[in-house]
C-alpha cells in the first residue's frame, strides 16, 4: 500500500547522505580533487542505491499521474535527489586540467541540474505545486549556478584550445 510516512521517512535518509557529503567532500581544510573525488564518487552510488529503495509512486510513476499530495511528495524527493548528486559533484566544475574520473563527475552534476531544472519547469504552471515547495527556489539557484560556471568552464576551455 502506498503510505504518506514513506517521503518522510525517504527524505530523512537523504538527509544524512547530503550531511555526510557535507562532512567528507567539502573541508574546512585544503583538501586536493582526488581526496574529494573518492568520497563524492562513494556518495554518488550511496544515492543511487537510495533511489533505487523508493516505493513505486515517489520514484518509479510519474508525478503528474498521481494524487496530489503523493504527487508533491515525488517532486519534493525528486529535487532532493538531484540537489544531493549536485552537491556531491559540484567541486569538480571548476578546473581546466580534469582527469576522467573528474570529467564524470561533472557530468552526473550537470545531469542532476537538468533533473532539478525539469522538475521545477514541469510543476511552474501548477501554482498548487510550485508553491508548495518551500526550497524550490534554492534548488533552481543551484542548478543554475552549477549550468552557469559549466558554461563558462567550457567556455574557457575553447578559449584556450582554438
Amino acid at each position: 500500500m502506498d503510505c504518506h510516512i514513506d517521503s518522510l521517512v525517504f527524505h530523512a535518509k537523504i538527509a544524512k547522505i547530503v550531511d555526510s557529503i557535507s562532512r567528507k567532500v567539502y573541508s574546512l581544510h585544503r583538501v586536493p580533487k582526488p581526496a574529494r573525488l573518492a568520497p563524492a564518487q562513494t556518495f554518488g552510488q550511496k544515492l543511487y542505491a537510495w533511489r533505487e529503495e523508493l516505493p513505486p509512486h515517489l520514484g518509479a510513476i510519474r508525478p503528474l499521474s498521481l494524487i496530489p499530495s503523493f504527487r508533491r511528495q515525488s517532486m519534493g524527493l525528486k529535487l532532493s535527489y538531484a540537489h544531493a548528486l549536485m552537491h556531491a559533484n559540484r567541486p569538480f566544475l571548476m578546473g581546466a586540467d580534469r582527469t576522467e574520473e573528474e570529467e564524470k563527475s561533472t557530468i552526473v552534476c550537470i545531469n542532476a541540474a537538468k533533473l532539478a531544472l525539469d522538475t521545477v519547469d514541469s510543476v511552474v504552471g501548477d501554482t498548487i505545486m510550485f508553491h508548495a515547495f518551500w526550497w524550490t527556489p534554492y534548488v533552481t539557484f543551484c542548478a543554475l549556478t552549477n549550468v552557469y560556471v559549466w558554461e563558462i568552464q567550457k567556455g574557457a576551455s575553447n578559449a584556450d584550445n582554438p
